[in-house]
């Protein structure tokens, strides 16, 4: 133990050159603004309709949970560098438990009893996520996830690419999207107007991942798709006060006091109404798995970027104790992102932990000191990020996935 933290200190030295430090803050902020508009999306995404009033609190939430649970699987994973944040594979299944929780509570409720119970229920996911992660991990059964047939993984993973494209309708247009009329009214003049740039921003941002650098596409893309939003706004007379009271922003935000820490299921266990989210433990069962698979592919995938080995067991163990730490602390499922870890490689960070905890410091200051900015977030490109996110996982799970599975299997996925 000993000699493992004098290594990491001999490490940490050695990170602290003038060209390393450099780059490892320049590839931490450009990896960090696209984990807190991440962020922001997931949390449009999971706090909408009767809970819209609380996305404010959400966005805490989510930030928040990159700031502690990034910071901790940055500090202790053996991915060098890694960047952590809330879970796009297992978001869409937070939500859809969301829905769930609030549509099971009688008509009438009030919000914020529907606001502790869901806030309970996606903590105590984070907490049983953590603890069958840290478990597979500490007894060396990370080997088992790997054996789950392929089919089955694509149809979990296709589904939450439809439940993200649902999720984003839903922000832009604020309606529930439950019922077939619900559906219908995308056809209406108004959502139209809503939905149908949020599809474009999405092929905005896919055009810019595939035609610009790639280690400025994702944040150069959003920055341009927000400068023609306002830009356009602009163009027809509306200003950015007006954009946000006709909801077309996230914001505005009540007043809060942002925290790290919002310990829910130890301050509020009394108000969570426990009965109603053991009817729904197979959607956290749900999230369970996904998170074991979605860390499986991660990690493989970070083997590959940084051609070295990786013991899935150990980084069971970090990432199941980082969220039983988030679950207790009032986050979310929090796991390595591949894609964030590759756009801060492609920037040019060095081999070194200290790009995720930059990361860390940067959603931290925003959280902070900067939610009044997060609340001008246009909602058409919150909802683009979403949308391309699930067009990206329904690409890979049925139309990448159509080669290479035999026919049976596919219609598994199907």
């Amino acid at each position: 133990m000993i000699q493992e933290l004098t290594a990491q200190s001999q490490a940490f030295i050695r990170d602290l050159t003038p060209d390393r430090v450099i780059s490892t803050v320049l590839s931490g902020l450009i990896a960090g603004v696209v984990s807190l508009i991440s962020c922001v999306s997931f949390a449009a995404l999971m706090f909408n309709g009767q809970l819209s009033e609380y996305v404010s609190v959400g966005i805490n939430v989510l930030v928040s949970t990159a700031v502690v649970a990034g910071a901790l699987v940055s500090l202790f994973s053996a991915c060098r560098p890694v960047v952590a944040i809330p879970d796009d594979d297992t978001a869409p299944i937070l939500a859809l438990l969301i829905t769930l929780l609030v549509a099971s509570f009688p008509p009438g409720t009030p919000p914020e009893v529907l606001f502790i119970t869901a806030f309970g229920a996606l903590a105590a996911a984070a907490l049983l996520t953590g603890a069958s992660l840290a478990l597979l991990g500490i007894f060396k059964l990370g080997s088992l996830v790997r054996y789950l047939p392929y089919s089955v993984m694509g149809g979990y993973f296709a589904g939450a690419g439809l439940l993200l494209i649902q999720g984003a309708l839903r922000v832009v247009t604020d309606l529930p999207l439950i019922t077939l009329a619900d559906f219908l009214q995308l056809l209406d003049v108004e959502s139209l107007l809503r939905w149908v740039p949020a599809v474009f921003a999405a092929i905005g941002i896919r055009l810019a991942l595939r035609y610009l650098n790639q280690s400025l596409a994702m944040p150069v893309g959003i920055f341009t798709l927000i400068a023609l939003f306002f830009g356009g706004a602009a163009l027809a007379g509306a200003p950015p006060a007006q954009m946000m009271a006709d909801g077309w922003l996230v914001g505005p935000f009540p007043d809060a006091k942002p925290s790290l820490f919002n310990p829910v299921l130890v301050t509020q266990a009394s108000n969570i109404d426990w009965g109603l989210i053991a009817q729904h433990t197979s959607s956290i069962g749900t999230i369970m798995m996904l998170s074991a698979v979605s860390l499986l592919l991660s990690v493989s995938g970070l083997a590959v970027l940084q051609r070295s080995s990786v013991d899935i067991n150990r980084e069971l163990t970090v990432a199941g104790c980082a969220n039983v730490v988030s679950g207790l602390g009032g986050g979310l499922v929090a796991l390595p992102s591949a894609t964030l870890t590759d756009l801060s490689m492609t920037v040019g960070a060095p081999k070194t932990r200290l790009v995720g905890v930059v990361v860390a410091i940067f959603c931290a200051l925003m959280l902070f000191f900067g939610m009044s900015v997060i609340a001008w977030f246009p909602k058409i490109v919150l909802a683009g990020l979403l949308i391309f996110l699930g067009g990206s996982l329904l690409e890979r799970w049925l139309i990448e996935a159509r080669a290479q599975l035999p026919r049976l299997e596919y219609m598994v996925v199907v």
